[in-house]
């Protein structure tokens, strides 16, 4: 993918409401996301690419924070530096904004690896511009019934982008 102005434009908005969020006291990452996406819609895929030793995606309906956590602390024990959404933000807006915290405003990634908390609806929308190296599925229980339906369905959505 090239970069074009949308992409500089859209980084350097959400950099600039990270460093003002990160003024007035907050820890958002949904916000500079939501805005840089709306810039650019493909800004999520364009910041992934630069992460060399690829893209760790963690999903399910339940576990999915314990398990990226987990991980995580595996991986700083490795010595291994990664970006990472440890905030929860786990749905396209918050995944872009931790991806645009560890870019540099040159677009560089700071860190050679991603460890990304995906929601289980989130994972088409993920996949459609990220390519994950490692995709841990964690589960899927009939609890999210009122937010995605009947569970073959989101079983279903979950495996056909990762297909």
């Amino acid at each position: 993918m090239k970069r074009t102005v949308r992409f500089w434009i859209a980084l350097w908005a959400g950099k600039i409401i990270t460093i003002g969020l990160v003024l007035a006291g907050k820890k958002g990452t949904t916000l500079p996301g939501k805005v840089a996406g709306r810039i650019d819609p493909q800004l999520m895929g364009h910041l992934s690419m630069a992460y060399r030793d690829g893209i760790i995606m963690v999903t399910g309906t339940n576990g999915k924070t314990t398990t990226a956590n987990l991980l995580a602390n595996i991986l700083r024990a490795a010595g291994k530096d990664f970006a990472f959404n440890q905030a929860g933000a786990n749905l396209v807006t918050g995944i872009t904004g931790a991806l645009i915290q560890n870019t540099r405003w040159t677009g560089a990634a700071r860190a050679s690896l991603a460890l990304l908390e995906v929601d289980e609806a989130t994972v088409p929308k993920f996949c459609e511009q990220v390519s994950a190296g490692i995709a841990i599925v964690t589960n899927f229980f009939r609890d999210q019934l009122d937010r995605y339906g009947e569970l073959d369905t989101t079983v279903r959505l979950v495996r056909d982008s990762l297909g």
